[in-house]
């Protein structure tokens, strides 16, 4: 969805850049669809919005 290299995607989640996922059965991390599409259209620039 974010068109990068996995390592990189990681890299940005760990350093902060990127919302962590959630777990799910404590095992599979998932990402929130609504803030991976923020981040692609540019709304998580916005002063309002909040993860």
């Amino acid at each position: 969805m974010l068109d990068m290299p996995l390592k990189e995607f990681r890299s940005l989640v760990a350093a902060g850049s990127l919302p962590r996922p959630v777990k799910i059965g404590g095992k599979v991390e998932r990402w929130s669809v609504k803030q991976l599409e923020a981040i692609s259209s540019g709304a998580m620039l916005s002063e309002d919005f909040e993860w």
